[in-house]
């Protein structure tokens, strides 16, 4: 009876040591992230129309961070963004309970960076169901409306130029994420020639003379944004 109790306390131990080795696994991806990009402090105000306007901000720069720690997650964040209407649920094979383990994660690491409105939504999802809570908030902030796309077209005509306090390659990225919100509201790409005119438009003076030397009628954005950057 002494050799059987000896035998199940170290098959006890073997079982945490092994819980403790994967739980380090785990945040290893995310410790080694944030040696790179800082995951957002927190997100939610008591102002709603501040959430709505710091979300692009806040969800680009999340899931920078989070995808670095974990690539696996873009394509579960890409999906649940372009089926905004459709409720998070996960299918009884290997590939949908991966997705949904990630799912756990995301919920535990979102419930200690939400804060007000967006922790209550957070709370109301059952399941832990962390991808759940990104569609909601992305269905919130990013609404599939007409006038949501055409304001998103006005900020992107109206972009400012470029400062100093920020890299170009930040403020191109800053663009392009317009952009990209644009599509998702109003289900079409924006122009390139919008991009390009805007781009240029917002271009240090200096920078903008020498890019516009170079142009031709073929030139690309894409072209524009290369030399930018380099």
């Amino acid at each position: 009876m002494i050799q059987s109790v000896q035998q199940a306390a170290q098959a006890a131990s073997e079982v945490a040591r092994a819980l403790r080795d994967v739980g380090l696994q785990r945040q290893g991806g995310l410790a080694e992230a944030n040696k790179t990009i800082q995951c957002p402090k927190d997100f939610g105000s008591a102002v709603s129309s501040e959430d709505q306007n710091n979300w692009a901000d806040f969800a680009f720069s999340f899931r920078q961070w989070l995808c670095f720690a974990d690539s696996t997650y873009a394509a579960d964040l890409d999906y649940v963004e372009e089926h905004s209407d459709t409720v998070v649920t996960y299918n009884d094979t290997a590939a949908g309970q991966a997705s949904k383990a990630r799912s756990t994660k995301l919920h535990a690491i979102l419930a200690g960076i939400l804060k007000h409105r967006p922790l209550r939504l957070l709370r109301a999802v059952g399941d832990s169901n962390g991808l759940e809570v990104w569609r909601q908030l992305h269905a919130l902030y990013v609404p599939k409306t007409k006038v949501r796309s055409m304001a998103i077209l006005s900020a992107i005509m109206g972009f400012p130029a470029f400062t100093k306090e920020r890299t170009l390659l930040e403020q191109v990225q800053m663009l392009e994420r317009l952009g990209d919100e644009y599509q998702r509201t109003s289900g079409t790409n924006i122009s390139d020639d919008i991009l390009l005119t805007t781009l240029v438009r917002a271009l240090p003076r200096a920078v903008q003379q020498h890019i516009q030397l170079g142009m031709t009628n073929a030139t690309t954005y894409q072209e524009v944004k290369d030399r930018v950057v380099a």
